[in-house]
């Protein structure tokens, strides 16, 4: 009888471990399957960089737009002769009795909007309103 307690208790200390086959095992398929979500991971990542890029430049071009439209819809003064001598609009003067002149035009792939005092034509700024723009037409 003694033999036979002696013998179970061996048994079941061999069974509560496992064997090194079964651990390499083990660890090649978790490595594999960490692999592939860190892969995943990144390619999500990477999409969602280039589609908050997308939206953000959209979102830029169409901010410039309505810009544009509102300034040349109170306008006393407009002309537009190609895209890097720019979209020149002048405003009517404010309660200041100033005027103001805004010019949008191509400079290095950038549109940007500069903005003067009429008269004097002092520049107030000179900002890029839009990046990687490839052509500003005015019909």
């Amino acid at each position: 009888m003694k033999a036979a307690v002696k013998q179970s208790r061996s048994a079941r200390r061999r069974r509560a471990a496992y064997t090194l086959t079964e651990l390499m095992l083990a660890l090649s398929l978790f490595a594999f399957a960490s692999t592939a979500m860190s892969s995943l991971m990144f390619a999500s990542y990477n999409t969602n960089r280039h589609v908050k890029g997308m939206v953000d430049a959209t979102s830029s071009a169409e901010i410039t737009m309505r810009r544009v439209i509102e300034v040349t819809r109170s306008a006393t003064d407009l002309q537009y002769v190609n895209s890097s001598t720019g979209l020149y609009v002048q405003t009517p003067p404010d309660s200041s009795n100033l005027s103001y002149i805004f010019i949008y035009y191509v400079s290095n792939g950038q549109l940007r909007e500069k903005i003067e005092t009429a008269g004097s034509l002092t520049l107030i700024q000179d900002n890029v309103v839009v990046d990687n723009i490839n052509s500003f037409n005015v019909t």
